[in-house]
């Protein structure tokens, strides 16, 4: 395929994204979590395509390069103007100095009505000491400091705060205490935790009294919905790819650029063999099944504490955060099997979701792959929110016109 002058200049920032990510350059490392939430040091040429797509506004990669010609060269520009001599964007002083500036966030946000409030309540959970604690050093101590570069991870925040405002005990003042701070300064917690906050919107449609942490202290689910039919409660998780895994992905997209550095082939068609990939499957399904194993333990003490010995009633959803993965469905299913087990009963339902850019709105896309054990819980999805072409669930609500499929570039 012949690209136009602008989309072949966006192909080869995706290389040269790649080889700076080798590289380790600490810039190029803040793109692509920001875009990505997971680890930047293991990308591949595909997931770089994909991290430059999302900068420039875009769901996916083929709907950047088969964009018309003026409208990226005006991408290219903006990017350009934005990025230009900032070695390293989170070691400027306005960033920790003044980050939650109102005429900062109007231009991309300006239609938020809540919009000051929630930037209001973003200085309130992330202050001045702790901004200089984390985004002095370089690299960066906390992923905060990327996620006030990048678009979607701005919106992430926002969504963040707008969340973090439903929990407060009453109003918003300068002496506010702000829910699960320690989490958001904990780098380890952070990320985690912004996941665990995204499902809140998506739950909060379905027409009952949400509860965040409902436990308060000891183990249980993360969320809690007191409906009128009953109580369904919720666990977050995310997904991540072996390190040595991807590192390795990595290593041979790299070598067969190097090969071909001069083609139009992007990546080649199979990186691993079959042998490979079953294995490869097999250790993603192993890292993945503590953390379900977990998440039903945490489901079923909630249930138990919500109802007693009729426990088995209540619908639990596990949620999974793919973070871009676009090798979420090999998963799927070891999934299926395991809802079979006696232990995983209190997972009624499974859901994957992400956080895309689409038709210029962010917001969460998630699907269930029919991974149900009844229909119980996802009854009650289908009937509180609506679904696209493809049968996902979009939050904000889907915008008309046709859906990409969410996880894979």
């Amino acid at each position: 395929m012949t690209l136009n002058v602008p989309a072949e200049q966006f192909r080869k920032r995706a290389q040269a994204l790649l080889r700076a990510v080798a590289a380790r350059d600490p810039q190029s490392l803040a793109r692509v979590t920001a875009v990505r939430r997971d680890d930047a040091h293991s990308l591949t040429l595909m997931q770089a395509q994909h991290v430059l797509a999302v900068e420039a506004g875009y769901g996916k990669w083929n709907e950047l390069i088969h964009a018309p010609d003026d409208k990226l060269r005006k991408v290219l520009a903006r990017i350009d103007s934005k990025v230009s001599g900032r070695a390293h964007p989170w070691a400027r002083a306005s960033l920790i100095e003044s980050p939650w500036a109102v005429e900062k966030w109007t231009r991309d946000f300006g239609w938020r009505t809540t919009l000051q409030d929630e930037l209001r309540l973003l200085a309130l959970a992330f202050p001045l000491q702790f901004r200089e604690w984390a985004l002095s050093a370089v690299p960066p101590r906390h992923a905060l400091a990327s996620d006030l570069i990048w678009l979607g991870s701005r919106a992430r925040l926002l969504v963040l705060a707008n969340e973090l405002r439903h929990h407060l005990p009453g109003e918003l003042t300068d002496n506010s205490k702000i829910p699960m701070e320690g989490r958001l300064h904990n780098p380890g917690l952070y990320s985690p935790t912004i996941s665990e906050i995204l499902v809140g919107p998506l739950l909060r449609c379905l027409i009952g009294a949400l509860i965040w942490q409902p436990e308060h202290e000891g183990p249980g689910s993360d969320y809690r919905v007191n409906r009128i039919d009953g109580v369904l409660l919720a666990e977050v998780k995310r997904l991540s790819r072996s390190r040595r895994v991807a590192e390795e992905e990595a290593r041979r997209v790299q070598r067969s650029m190097g090969e071909h550095a001069d083609d139009e082939v992007q990546q080649p068609a199979c990186i691993f063999s079959d042998g490979e990939e079953r294995a490869n499957t097999r250790q993603d399904a192993m890292r993945l099944y503590p953390h379900v194993r977990k998440a039903a333990r945490q489901l079923e003490t909630s249930a138990r504490k919500a109802v007693g010995n009729e426990w088995q009633s209540v619908p639990g959803i596990l949620f999974l955060d793919v973070q871009g993965n676009s090798y979420v469905t090999n998963v799927i299913p070891w999934l299926q099997r395991w809802l079979t087990y006696p232990w995983a009963r209190a997972i009624d339902l499974v859901v994957f979701f992400d956080y895309r850019p689409r038709d210029g709105q962010w917001g969460l896309i998630a699907d269930s792959y029919s991974l149900s054990r009844t229909d119980r819980a996802l009854r009650i999805l289908t009937s509180a929110l609506p679904q696209c072409e493809h049968g996902h669930f979009h939050v904000p609500a889907c915008p008309p016109g046709k859906c990409d499929q969410p996880f894979g570039f």
